[in-house]
């Protein structure tokens, strides 16, 4: 996948920022709507509208600990990830990721948390949000309580297999059970190489 190339999985659209180590990084195009905010965050004093709390905990600003990284890797991943191979966890960009972005990268409808910590000005944990359409791309400091910042999630998957065309149309659920058939102990890496000899042969007949 090419970096600024997007991809829509189960509905949402994603953007290759980085190329790193073999594999591929992805970000949402925009920040996670409210309805998906809805679906994944419970507890509604943790949320509002689009956005969510980074921490209950007021002097807590780890990503480890964070609302963030719970239901990202909980709900979201169930309903929107489980049919992806991914490589790390489900997290946010860090504050260094956010400063090398190209520009088109800041187009997006509202401010979002990033990853990375802040040093507090006061006893209150502060982690470094990205601003939206009214400052595109500038990074402010910001209160781990506050529920107004959206999230905006990076994925990282196998770049080998995210260059084949396996999420397009071109391979059907015949492809798919042709390969099963075939080996059903294949790895990730063997189904890629399949599914791309059978779409050469396919295009090779048009």
């Amino acid at each position: 996948m090419e970096i600024k190339e997007t991809k829509t999985i189960n509905g949402i659209e994603w953007k290759c920022y980085k190329k790193e180590n073999g594999k591929d990084y992805l970000t949402t195009t925009d920040v996670l709507s409210e309805e998906v905010v809805k679906e994944i965050v419970d507890n509604e004093m943790n949320r509002y509208e689009n956005g969510m709390r980074y921490n209950t905990n007021v002097i807590d600003s780890s990503w480890e600990n964070s609302i963030p990284r719970k239901v990202l890797n909980d709900k979201f991943k169930e309903k929107y990830l489980s049919d992806i191979e991914l490589t790390e966890e489900v997290r946010l960009l860090t504050k260094e990721e956010v400063e090398n972005l190209e520009d088109e990268f800041h187009e997006v409808s509202d401010w979002y948390w990033t990853m990375t910590e802040d040093t507090p000005s006061s006893s209150l944990a502060c982690v470094f949000t990205v601003r939206g359409s009214s400052n595109p791309g500038h990074l402010n400091s910001n209160y781990v309580g506050n529920t107004t910042p959206g999230v905006r999630p990076v994925i990282s998957l196998n770049s080998e297999i995210l260059d084949t065309d396996v999420t397009d149309n071109i391979a059907n659920d015949h492809d798919c059970e042709v390969i099963a058939e075939v080996n059903r102990n294949a790895s990730s890496e063997e189904i890629a190489d399949k599914l791309n000899e059978l779409i050469r042969d396919r295009n090779n007949k048009r």
